[in-house]
């Protein structure tokens, strides 16, 4: 029996009711409403619910309506064989309510008693004990409503995100194994200057390729559930960050889904009162984490995230003595505290499985509709919207969009053409742009015969550099090296573009459509555009869209040559979040910076049109990338008005809102072109860098990315 009920049904003879005898039976059941007793009887050929139905009355005739209703279910269940008693979820330490009550004094046993008895209504929830209560109501400074919130969201989120919560088996588990090797996690001793305990992490293993997200966030819910259960109730925490060593592998690691998961369940769902999270020895790439969360974040969660490139702006919050003795304190050694708080966890084993057990929602009990992911994080993109000025998030490298062209993988013999496209010829670049002149040309000619690293280059290609640098030769000889350099350490975008051989180029063709308009702006400049026609996001691909994107705009370059400018449009028709999981901050760093460094065209405008929320994410994964001019030549657009202002509408597509034809003619007439040229890109590919021969050093990928987490510092609000 549950120490808070107040009405308890006692149903004696209860089989009797299912007994086969026809014969009328009288039955004796008793209804205790504290210390009254009314009997009654009732019949054997009445139905088990009656009885429950006559429970329902006596109650609201007692005023007692709320537990007559939490009865009237229960009895239902007991008729329907289901009646099993929930066990309270046990508690790790020791535990005493008499202990509690003197830390706060406004801690009452009546608001737990009625926090308790609105659980107890909760059918589909799990039996917390009295101290997951107690933290409920202190977590929300004791106001009953909003612990009622919080209670639903910690154990409805916990159940709904078994990467997070579930398989706790610190000695069973290997991924555990494995993370507690890779991360470390604990409570520092003592206070911080505002009177608030202190939780500490830190990467032991620099290694990104042995780390995990989902298993670190795992393994630090585990550690924070014993340290808040072991405390009870404090003032509050403060976090600290050491993100000394991660890199930009670690990031690559992180989708936004999963930030997301992290975010809510701590704003939304965990019982502490929050001061603080401080991040130390911060590089750059934690521009790129923070603009990855940011989206997710409530106003008050963002004001407390502090950034910290030395301790000495940390000393202002915690007394440096605090730290481990690494770190520059005097609380210990790392590998010793780490040990400590591993035996910790492993001697728990019994209470982290048995926890797990006990803490799942039972949706089918849940009163209305049941709640999956979606309705917590929006699976499909429906995020909260981040303010984003539209005239400041620009260029978003390639766009990324797709299609669904419905034909599969033709046979090798399908035209072999060495290209029906013949390049653009240097004396028709002459033609086309007075500005061009042919002792440039002969310069950048004597310069290159200097560069044996690079591969040969022909006078239209020269002239193609030499105009999208405006005819600055210095700039022209840096992008030629940047432009070559690039396509030769990211293999990914620029390698086996074989338009009929290469299985997941096909699969792009059939997920994206990419394609230059037939109409130029009035301004002369060609557009880019690039929108989704098959909108499951399991077929996208980033890496084979970016390649496929950089093979139409070279067959374009290669028949076109010089042309005033180019525009970017892409359409975010059905893009949604479950594509923006599968973008990567390397992959995206390492398109835009060969859309800025090396491309050889003059961008005019980067614009997104039909957006929704989910683009606040990949701007914001994105920005970190961006020089100042790219961004400002970005532009989003939520309707076809503001985009009439920079681009004519009728030469969109007829699908888009314009009038210049069927999008999957244009579709089709594309992958033609890349398909009659195939001899060409396969050719195209051996014009590759031989950095043996590169005067100095030889480049890497690293010296063009950063691989190890080099960005250039974003500013943060």
């Amino acid at each position: 029996m549950n120490t808070f009920s107040t009405l308890n049904l006692v149903l004696l003879l209860h089989n009797t009711l299912h007994h086969t005898n026809s014969s009328p039976i009288n039955l004796c059941y008793e209804l205790k409403i504290k210390t009254s007793t009314i009997s009654f009887t009732l019949r054997r050929d009445i139905k088990p619910i009656l009885f429950a139905t006559s429970v329902l009355f006596f109650c609201l005739i007692l005023n007692r309506c709320s537990q007559g209703q939490r009865y009237f279910c229960q009895f239902q269940q007991s008729c329907e064989g289901n009646m099993a008693t929930k066990k309270m979820i046990p508690v790790p330490y020791p535990f005493s309510m008499e202990e509690e009550l003197k830390k706060n004094p406004k801690l009452k046993i009546s608001d737990i008693e009625m926090l308790r008895e609105w659980c107890e209504k909760q059918q589909h929830l799990p039996k917390p004990s009295d101290l997951h209560l107690i933290m409920f109501l202190h977590s929300n400074y004791y106001s009953i409503e909003a612990a009622k919130n919080t209670i639903e969201n910690f154990f409805t989120i916990r159940s709904h995100v078994p990467e997070f919560f579930s398989n706790r088996d610190p000695l069973g588990s290997k991924e555990l194994r494995q993370i507690f090797n890779v991360v470390f996690a604990t409570e520092l001793p003592g206070l911080s200057k505002q009177g608030h305990k202190i939780l500490f992490a830190k990467l032991i293993d620099t290694d990104p390729s042995h780390y995990s997200f989902e298993d670190s966030c795992k393994y630090f819910f585990m550690e924070s559930d014993l340290i808040g259960l072991r405390n009870g109730i404090c003032d509050g925490y403060i976090f600290i960050g050491d993100s000394a060593n991660v890199s930009l592998g670690h990031v690559g690691r992180i989708n936004p889904m999963g930030m997301k998961k992290l975010v809510t369940y701590i704003q939304e769902g965990i019982p502490v009162r929050l001061k603080g999270i401080h991040f130390i020895n911060t590089p750059s790439v934690m521009d790129v984490i923070i603009n990855m969360a940011k989206p997710f974040m409530k106003k008050e969660f963002w004001n407390m995230i502090h950034l910290h490139s030395s301790l000495n702006t940390l000393e202002e919050f915690v007394s440096l003595d605090l730290l481990p003795n690494e770190i520059g304190g005097k609380a210990g050694s790392i590998i010793q505290m780490h040990e400590n708080e591993i035996k910790e966890i492993d001697d728990k084993r019994e209470w982290f499985i048995e926890e797990v057990k006990l803490s799942t929602v039972d949706e089918s009990l849940r009163i209305g509709k049941n709640k999956i992911a979606n309705d917590f994080f929006g699976v499909e993109g429906t995020f909260k919207k981040l303010e984003i000025d539209e005239y400041k998030v620009q260029g978003i490298s390639k766009l990324i969009i797709l299609y669904n062209y419905k034909f599969f993988f033709y046979h090798i013999k399908f035209i072999r053409n060495m290209g029906t496209f013949q390049r653009i010829s240097y004396e028709e670049e002459l033609k086309k742009n007075p500005e061009l002149k042919d002792e440039d040309i002969q310069i950048l000619k004597e310069w290159y015969k200097k560069q044996p690293h690079l591969p040969q280059i022909t006078d239209s290609e020269l002239a193609l550099f030499l105009h999208s640098n405006y005819y600055k030769i210095e700039a022209t000889k840096t992008t030629i090296d940047t432009y070559f350099t690039i396509k030769s350490h990211v293999p990914e975008f620029f390698s086996n573009r074989d338009p009929l051989g290469s299985k997941e180029l096909r699969k792009s063709f059939q997920t994206v459509t990419i394609q230059v308009l037939e109409n130029k702006t009035p301004e002369g400049y060609a557009i880019l555009y690039g929108r989704l026609i098959d909108p499951d996001p399991s077929n996208y691909v980033y890496n084979d869209t970016m390649k496929y994107l950089s093979m139409t705009l070279d067959l374009w370059l290669y028949k076109e040559g010089t042309t005033n400018g180019h525009i970017i449009l892409f359409d975010m028709k059905n893009v949604v979040f479950g594509h923006a999981a599968r973008l990567n901050p390397v992959g995206l760093k390492k398109y835009l910076i060969y859309l800025q460094e090396a491309l050889p065209v003059r961008l005019k405008g980067f614009h997104f049109m039909n957006i929704t929320s989910v683009m606040d994410v990949i701007l914001n994964m994105m920005k970190p990338f961006m020089k100042k001019e790219l961004l400002d030549m970005l532009h989003t657009h939520t309707t076809l008005d503001t985009l009439s202002k920079f681009i004519p509408i009728d030469i969109l597509p007829n699908e888009a809102g314009g009038k210049a034809g069927s999008l999957m003619e244009f579709h089709k007439k594309t992958i033609k072109m890349l398909e009659e040229n195939r001899d060409w890109f396969i050719q195209e590919e051996m014009k590759v860098v031989n950095e043996s021969l590169r005067m100095g050093k030889g480049k890497t990928a690293t010296d063009l990315f950063g691989v190890e987490g080099t960005f250039k510092k974003l500013d943060i609000d």
